[in-house]
């Protein structure tokens, strides 16, 4: 039986109400030893802010959690998943559990959200649902709410088609305020240990994938309000992406995230916290 767990906050930078003027701001995790954090990212002066400590329980104790991020602006959730890596392509049918955390709330909880059919380690908000790309395949599920946050529908939307064969691994993906899908991430050839990079942007009502930047690796991505596209590469660094060409400018160093998430368009407000 999923338990809802109370979460320590712990505030290791003092913001106003609003955040610093003109921040622009990220949600990334990062995994811990016993557990994971959730981070507050200021892309203007590279401050990040420990938001959440996810509690040491047996659940969490995964390789590779806590990851599949994506914030829904409406209603303040944070989702994310309990991600273990079932291999490329998926050897695991067990699919992934998805939380989330009302960012809203003053007694903010981590809350059960329920079983995806995929494993998720990377996704993104968009048209109140959560996206995916189903770890170790090329197939796109989109994931609908109850209005409580919990799991209604997940629903298989498109394959993504690229001219690489074999399947995407270690990416992540993220929704522009036009509705443009970005994915980053790799793709690892049947029958060999091989990995390319493959960046671009995905149609998703057929699947069709057009390549950005000749395979340059993005990383971790996550949209701010100012329209720049924001990547971690797994270094530390984070860097702002052109989506035209694909370059990437070095921004500052803050540490290596399991994924990132979008917290962007004016539409959240502080958490109590903050006041």
């Amino acid at each position: 039986m999923k338990r809802t767990y109370l979460i320590s906050i712990l505030t290791l930078v003092i913001l106003t109400s609003t955040g610093p003027i003109g921040a622009v701001m990220l949600l990334g995790t990062a995994q811990e030893k016993n557990g994971g954090d959730i981070y507050e990212i200021n892309t203007d002066d590279g401050t990040i802010t420990l938001l959440f400590d996810i509690p040491d329980e047996p659940e969490w104790k995964l390789n590779d959690s806590p990851n599949g991020n994506a914030f829904d602006e409406d209603s303040g959730r944070f989702y994310f998943t309990s991600f273990t890596d079932p291999g490329s392509p998926a050897n695991s049918s067990s699919g992934s559990n998805l939380y989330f955390v009302d960012l809203l709330s003053s007694s903010p909880t981590i809350v059960y959200a329920g079983l995806l059919e995929g494993q998720a380690s990377n996704a993104t908000f968009h048209e109140d649902a959560y996206w995916y790309i189903s770890h170790g395949t090329n197939d796109i599920q989109k994931v609908t709410f109850h209005e409580n946050g919990s799991v209604n529908l997940d629903t298989f939307m498109t394959t993504v088609k690229h001219d690489k064969p074999g399947y995407l691994i270690f990416g992540d993906i993220a929704f522009a305020n036009d509705g443009v899908l970005y994915l980053t991430g790799a793709v690892k050839h049947q029958g060999t240990n091989y990995k390319q990079s493959i960046s671009g942007v995905i149609d998703v009502t057929n699947g069709d994938f057009i390549e950005i930047g000749s395979a340059l690796y993005w990383g971790q991505i996550a949209f701010g309000d100012d329209g720049w596209l924001y990547g971690n590469n797994g270094t530390g660094d984070v860097f702002r992406i052109n989506t035209a060409s694909g370059k990437t400018k070095y921004v500052f160093t803050a540490r290596v995230f399991t994924d990132l998430a979008t917290y962007s368009k004016g539409k959240h407000q502080r958490p109590n916290k903050y006041q």
